[in-house]
Order: structure tokens, then sequence, then C-alpha cells
């Protein structure tokens, strides 16, 4: 799995809307579509060695609040917004 495969597999744990999710394989955690979960998607990232267990948790933290802020300005016009 490269790097950009990783990032767009956190991505993709953290939707914009509702969906199904289902329990990590690591049972530390919850995946979406038979992903990864995040846990151990920062887990692959850092064992490329081109990105730090810190710099991956903050990627996954700031997805988070990029997702909160989609759905902030969707609920301010009154759609939603697609990716």
């Amino acid at each position: 799995m490269t790097v950009y495969q990783i990032f767009r597999s956190i991505w993709r744990n953290y939707p914009q809307h509702a969906c199904t999710f289902s329990n990590c394989e690591c049972g530390r955690g919850i995946r979406r579509g038979g992903e990864l979960c995040a846990t151990c998607l920062v887990e692959k990232l850092t064992k490329t060695g081109q990105v730090s267990e810190l710099v991956a948790k903050n990627y996954i933290n700031l997805i988070c609040e990029i997702r909160a802020i989609e759905r902030a300005v969707a609920a301010v016009v009154g759609e939603d917004v697609e990716l």
C-alpha cells in the first residue's frame, strides 16, 4: 500500500454522511467498506518511514475537523456537500 492509498483509506473512514461500519480485524477500531481502522492505518503510515506517528495522528484529527466544517457549511447553505 502506498502512502497515497493509505491517505485515501483514512479519508474513506471519515465519511461526510452516515454510513455503516464494521469492526476491524485488529479489534481496536471500526472501519468502513472493508478498509483498515484508523489505528491500523496510522501504524501502516508510520511503517512506511515517510510519516511519523504524530504526523499521522494529526492528519486524522485534521480530517475530522474538515468533515465538521463541511457539515457546518452544508447546514448553512441547506444542502448536502458531496465529495
